[in-house]
């Protein structure tokens, strides 16, 4: 699983992240976003393109696999919030955010979304090194 989601998705992501990064400083923003559905015990996890229904603020035609969606009201809010002025200003800005920082090949921040999100830096360096070593 992880495999595969680090060689389909997460590594091209990353990698166009630096090149984008180093052609325009201070205007790459990356995130990931790690919060799992909670349905089949949460074995299905954060599967690919789960964030749209949060940044489209469309959950429900999709609670079967996002579950209680009253709960995830306001998690949906701030991710929607943060794609709104993303578009609006070129920062990814919301009132429920720590300050997004762009993204940079030496610090790495990245934007971590779950129902606490969280800046982090360098996610990736376990990957990377699987990859590149």
């Amino acid at each position: 699983g992880q495999i595969f989601t680090d060689s389909m998705f997460r590594r091209g992501t990353v990698k166009v992240a630096e090149i984008h990064s180093a052609a325009r400083p201070g205007r790459t923003y990356l995130y990931l976003f790690n919060w799992s559905s909670p349905v089949l015990n949460g074995a299905i996890g954060a599967i690919h393109a789960i964030d749209v229904p949060f940044t489209n603020l469309n959950l429900e035609p999709f609670a079967r696999i996002l579950g209680d969606i009253e709960t995830l009201r306001g998690m949906a809010d701030t991710v929607s919030d943060a794609w709104v002025n993303f578009a609006k200003t070129g920062k990814p800005t919301s009132t429920n955010l720590p300050e997004w920082e762009p993204f940079d090949v030496e610090k790495r921040a990245t934007m971590v979304f779950n129902t606490n999100s969280e800046m982090q830096y360098d996610v990736d360096k376990e990957m990377r090194d699987i990859w590149d070593g």
